[in-house]
Parts: structure tokens; sequence; C-alpha cells
């Protein structure tokens, strides 16, 4: 037996909705980062970017692509699956570490 509390269809429309408007607010999130318009420690400050992996934050970092976020994660030996809330501190400083040596002068981070 499941332990899902039972919606009425209105309910379930509703729960869409905001989960349709939460991906897009995400994925404009991604755009600016990708446009220069907003900085890494903002997005990853951001309660709404927590869910999202943080393989596709990096790539969404002007000049990396994803064979390069992959190969960022797998230096710094962050699993590819993990989320921007399960960043630990480290972890993030030795990402902007890293980044910092790509990116010094574009003021990405």
């Amino acid at each position: 037996m499941s332990n899902l509390p039972t919606m009425t269809p209105e309910q379930r429309e509703e729960n869409r909705k905001k989960a349709v408007a939460a991906r897009i607010e995400r994925s404009e999130i991604l755009a600016k980062l990708k446009a220069g318009e907003v900085k890494l420690t903002e997005v990853l400050a951001m309660p709404i970017m927590k869910r999202v992996r943080l393989m596709n934050v990096i790539y969404s970092i002007p000049g990396i692509g994803k064979v390069s976020a992959a190969r960022i994660m797998t230096e710094l030996k962050i699993p590819a699956q993990k989320r921007v809330k399960g960043l630990g501190a480290k972890q993030r400083e030795r990402l902007f570490e890293r980044l910092a040596l790509v990116h010094s002068a574009q003021g990405v981070l």
C-alpha cells in the first residue's frame, strides 16, 4: 500500500502547474548563467536551484560543455548525480578553485 496522499484532480493539476513553473524558472536561471548575467555563487545560493544536478549547473557556465563539466566533476571526485543541495563546503571550495583557473578573467564566479 502506498503512503502517498490521495489528491483530487484539481490538486494534482495545481501541483503539476507548480512543478512546470519551477522547471521553467530553473532553466531561465541556467540560461542567465550561460549568458553571464548571474554569477555561479548566486545560482548556488538560490533555494530553487537546490534540486538541480551540479553537472547541469557547471555546463551552463560559459565556455564549459558537457565533456568539460564531466571532467571537472571527475577531477574533484564529485559524483555525477550530485545535486546542488548535497554539495559539501570542501567540495564547493574545490569547485570554485578549479573554476577560477579557467574563468578568472570572465567574472563567472
